[in-house]
């Protein structure tokens, strides 16, 4: 973690001696909106797909259940 701070204060030191602080703030908040991106799609997937199979799942286990002894539920 502390290797990738240390990338980004150096490459914020350089661009700000090249005076291209502008364009160092657009590279890391591209960085950022693509990450974010990225999660929110990867997170909804998956929230789907465990949402559809936990339902799915209880409709297929029911049958079992019901053949439980009800001492073991």
């Amino acid at each position: 973690m502390l290797a990738g701070i240390s990338s980004y204060i150096e490459n914020w030191l350089w661009m700000s001696q090249l005076d291209y602080v502008g364009i160092f703030w657009t590279l890391l908040s591209v960085q950022c909106l693509m990450f974010c991106a990225a999660f929110i799609f990867a997170f909804l997937y998956l929230w789907l797909n465990l949402r559809q199979a936990t339902t799915y799942c209880g409709k297929i286990l029911e049958p079992v259940k019901t053949r439980i002894p009800p001492i073991f539920r």
